[in-house]
């Protein structure tokens, strides 16, 4: 018996390869495995199992794609250094949280009917920090926000609004009129804070 022909031998090109490789499908199994050391440790325990992996795969996908050098290092070693960042950011961020200077919050965001302005996104209101969001909005539409904060209506503000005599106008104006356009102001301001 001799050796076996050329084409039936391991290759050791092919393996390594395969660990060099940018295809997240030939890391499927390491994924996972990471996914299950992460929960064992305490970590992403709020979410389910398959909803952590499947963010994982994802993220491991674009990660391979548009990141990793086959030069520098494995995908198994590149995958366990930055995975698990990508994918904890894309689960609360689904979750409807924000990355701020103080850590994460719930998003704010408008009501399309102007009555509860301010309703947090997956939580109850009572969790936002909405001393940090009115510190970044605009001046002149911190008071209206603050006011909205503490439980007066849209519809009450615009009428005080109309009522108040204003040095270019000649009359009272239209309530309906200032409160569509204080929620339009209210709406872009709450898009650029939160973009």
């Amino acid at each position: 018996m001799g050796d076996p022909p050329e084409s039936e031998r391991p290759s050791k090109t092919g393996d390594e390869d395969r660990r060099r490789s940018r295809s997240v499908n030939d890391h499927i199994g390491f994924i996972s495995i990471l996914c299950g050391r992460w929960r064992k440790s305490g970590r992403l325990n709020e979410y389910q199992h398959e909803e952590v992996l499947n963010a994982s795969i994802v993220e491991a996908e674009r990660l391979l794609r548009e990141t990793y050098d086959p030069s520098r290092s494995t995908a198994c070693s590149f995958l366990s250094r930055w995975l698990f960042g990508r994918t904890s950011y894309r689960l609360l961020v689904q979750s409807g949280k924000r990355k701020t200077s103080s850590g994460w919050r719930l998003r704010v965001i408008p009501d399309s009917d102007g009555g509860g302005i301010w309703s947090a996104v997956g939580k109850d209101s009572s969790e936002v920090e909405l001393e940090d969001l009115l510190a970044n909005m605009h001046p002149d539409l911190r008071g209206v926000a603050r006011r909205l904060s503490e439980g007066e209506s849209l519809d009450d503000l615009a009428i005080e609004l109309a009522e108040a005599p204003l040095f270019d106008t000649s009359g009272r104006q239209d309530p309906t009129v200032i409160r569509a356009e204080l929620l339009a102001m209210l709406q872009r301001e709450l898009r650029r804070l939160l973009s």
